[in-house]
């Protein structure tokens, strides 16, 4: 490591999480368990996404959940047995996720009752096993975290500065070419800093 180097200057801006919406089920001694997964972005998407599967599956005699959400505002880890005996449900559903390393993400289990008692054990390993089911149904990738920026320039500069957006990754989703330039940018978080400073070398500033 270089002089001067701290371990909280490290910017991690990329995460694993759940491809896309999905479902699974399973089957248990004549209960039928519903997996429903989806990537999320905040604490209120979780709840929301929670609210509209309780609504599509009123009739079910449970609807268990767990979340993790990590953005620069919340770490928040959550889980509910919604009725089921206490750490029988939500917390399997919570360590399913974790068994996978991915974050902002939400997972509901329905659970239609059949009719036979599963007992605790039974309960942690099918709230479990249909966790592990809707991920791997729904796959797991990567995702980069991006900031929005503006840039103004003078078109004196622009080819530098444009070949320094190119160098650092950053894509230019607005323009307006008028008197000056008028920039909106977007920017993996890690480069920004070190695109900033080079800007900065141009009298161009990010805001």
């Amino acid at each position: 490591m270089g002089k001067g180097f701290k371990e909280e200057d490290i910017i991690i801006d990329e995460y694993l999480t759940v491809s896309k919406k999905a479902t699974s089920e399973l089957k248990v001694q004549r209960s039928l368990f519903i997996g429903t997964t989806a990537p999320i972005e905040s604490e209120e998407a979780a709840k929301d996404f929670i609210s509209q599967i309780q609504g599509k599956y009123k009739d079910a005699t449970h609807n268990c959940y767990a979340y993790i959400v990590n953005t620069d505002s919340e770490n928040v880890e959550y889980y509910s047995d919604a009725g089921e005996p206490s750490g029988s449900a939500g917390r399997p559903i919570l360590n399913a996720i974790k068994s996978k390393d991915i974050t902002n993400v939400i997972i509901v289990v329905t659970r239609y009752f059949g009719g036979k008692k599963l007992g605790i054990r039974g309960l942690i390993d099918a709230y479990g096993a249909t966790a592990l089911s809707v991920i791997e149904e729904a796959g797991i990738t990567k995702r980069v975290i991006e900031e929005e920026v503006y840039l103004t320039c003078d078109y004196k500069v622009l080819d530098k500065a444009m070949y320094y957006l190119s160098q650092h990754q950053g894509k230019v989703i607005e323009s307006d070419y008028s008197d000056e330039v008028h920039l909106k940018v977007r920017v993996r978080k890690a480069t920004l800093p070190t695109l900033t400073q080079t800007l900065a070398s141009l009298g161009i500033k990010l805001e």
